[in-house]
């Protein structure tokens, strides 16, 4: 009986979703929606009020989503669909539910030259502090629920070793880039090491903005010259491989995704933090080695995002869908 009133309570949000998302279209006379968070309720209701208004819908992919699990909650009921490539097609599609309209558009962020500056000035930043080798650590995320992969005990633990790392090594450098705004390692973890870390000007938690976190992952992978991730996310590594820096991806839960025949074969997954310090210790005698660690990269460009050729411009089929509704 709870569970008829849970779904009772969600069709009502539902409903006033839609009324919403109806009068903000007819107020303001929309002729496209576009999303990225198939995952939202708001984009169903979208797609019911497109049928009403007679404009269409668009999802386009961010994420990586490369994980050997399909979860329903990735699937798009938008118009049409904007992925990385073909190889995504049926984590976002079900031809059994609805077929949307699917164009290959590679990634769909790209590099300004106001990010590259910021860059520029955060390199300068941790060189001018004695970094000579700079490391940017994506967290995908900190989470207190115990079954979350990016658990905070995880994260704290990562972050502990590499920060006693940088206070042991003064020749390099460590930039956290944090998913969400209100995850600033040192606020959220109250150990010393994060006030004893930021002392010496050789570490920075790069963030803007309240919630999300409004610094990309390209703007902390240019500006160091080795980049941390996770396997389990991904999509923060996506970025920094696109910019040619070099990758490595933690997989401390043996996680399994669609690539794992290619990424296997190319030893890019580290089992913990334990293995990708002894790979810093190394770099120590030697940074020029880095460049071993692009691997990751070469599979970005060659196995997973389409051709180029087949690629199609983002900002040309907005131009389409909106001059077709126009006309």
């Amino acid at each position: 009986e709870l569970r008829y009133k849970n779904i009772s309570k969600e069709l009502i949000i539902f409903f006033n979703e839609v009324q919403i998302i109806l009068s903000l279209c007819n107020f303001f006379k929309i002729k496209l929606f576009i999303s990225s968070q198939t995952h939202l309720s708001l984009n169903l209701a979208a797609d019911v009020v497109s049928k009403l208004l007679n404009f269409e819908t668009i999802n386009f992919q961010y994420s990586f989503a490369h994980t050997k699990s399909h979860s329903l909650v990735l699937l798009s009921n938008a118009d049409n669909l904007l992925l990385f490539s073909n190889k995504f097609k049926n984590k976002f599609s079900n031809q059994n539910i609805f077929e949307p309209k699917i164009y290959e558009i590679g990634y769909i962020f790209k590099v300004s030259d106001e990010l590259k500056e910021k860059s520029l000035k955060l390199r300068n930043l941790m060189k001018k502090n004695g970094s000579k080798l700079i490391i940017s650590y994506f967290d995908e995320g900190v989470k207190f629920d115990k079954w979350k992969l990016s658990h905070k005990d995880q994260i704290l633990g990562d972050l502990r070793k590499l920060l006693d790392f940088i206070l042991k090594n003064n020749e390099f450098g460590l930039i956290v880039k944090p998913q969400f705004a209100f995850h600033k390692p040192s606020k959220i973890f109250k150990d010393k090491i994060f006030a004893d870390a930021i002392k010496t000007g050789r570490y920075i938690e790069a963030i803007e903005g309240s919630y999300r976190n409004n610094i990309l992952p390209f703007q902390t992978a240019l500006a160091s010259n080795l980049s941390i991730g996770y396997y389990f996310g991904g999509t923060a590594c996506l970025e920094s491989s696109l910019v040619d820096i070099p990758t490595l991806m933690l997989n401390p839960f043996n996680n399994k995704g669609d690539f794992d025949e290619v990424i296997d074969n190319n030893n890019i997954l580290y089992k913990d933090i334990d293995e990708i310090i002894k790979i810093l210790t190394k770099l120590k005698n030697n940074n020029e080695d880095v460049q071993k660690y692009k691997k990751f990269n070469n599979i970005i460009s060659s196995s997973i995002f389409s051709d180029p050729i087949n690629k199609i411009n983002f900002e040309k089929i907005i131009a389409e869908k909106i001059n077709a509704q126009t006309n």
